[in-house]
């Protein structure tokens, strides 16, 4: 079954919509996923300087919440808040290494559907997006993807450094957090060589 141009065409443009459609959801993704990022990294940090004062108000959500005073391992709730770290971080990393993968895809798009039209449509995501690039863009662009895993990393390594000093022994827990440590590392380095070795 052959089908007519204009149907090629049609189709095609449904096609671009709903790629562009795709592409804000993982825009909102990304999004949602720094917000819940910056706030675990604000929780180790507040557990790195004010560890006393952290466990205190973690104690006092939980009574709170549960309605009793149960005790809190705080080893426990720290291996908790790494692994929720490199969760969070595994996926944002994700998220924007398949946004970066769509706008790829996406300009091949433009680049077809422009061809019936001389040129002059189908570009706002690709062509016309890159030209005149803004300032304030690139500099936006460096924060998400340069500065944020520079000062994960750099949270991370404080924390773990802080967990090895106070440890009076190696065990399970701390051997957990810190293969959580490298995971996040590893996974950094790939992310950053994601973004790079395209360029």
């Amino acid at each position: 079954m052959s089908v007519s141009d204009d149907k090629k065409l049609e189709l095609s443009c449904d096609h671009y919509k709903d790629t562009c459609h795709a592409l804000l959801g993982f825009r909102r993704e990304r999004n949602r996923l720094l917000v819940y990022l910056l706030l675990t990294s604000v929780a180790m940090l507040f557990q790195v300087y004010s560890t006393k004062d952290f466990w205190d108000l973690v104690s006092s959500l939980i009574t709170t919440k549960l309605g009793s005073a149960a005790h809190v391992d705080t080893s426990f709730l720290t291996s908790v808040l790494w692994f929720i770290m490199l969760a969070l971080w595994l996926r944002y990393t994700q998220s924007v290494a398949h946004m970066e993968r769509q706008y790829v895809y996406l300009h091949s798009l433009e680049t077809e559907l422009s061809v019936t039209f001389d040129g002059t449509s189908f570009a706002r995501e690709g062509k016309a997006y890159l030209q005149g690039y803004p300032l304030l863009a690139n500099w936006a662009w460096s924060l998400y993807n340069v500065a944020l895993p520079i000062l994960l990393v750099s949270i991370t390594v404080v924390q773990v450094i802080q967990e090895w000093r106070r440890s009076e022994q190696v065990n399970l827990q701390l051997g957990c957090d810190t293969l959580m440590f490298g995971a996040i590392v590893v996974t950094t380095l790939l992310f950053l060589h994601h973004l790079f070795a395209k360029n």
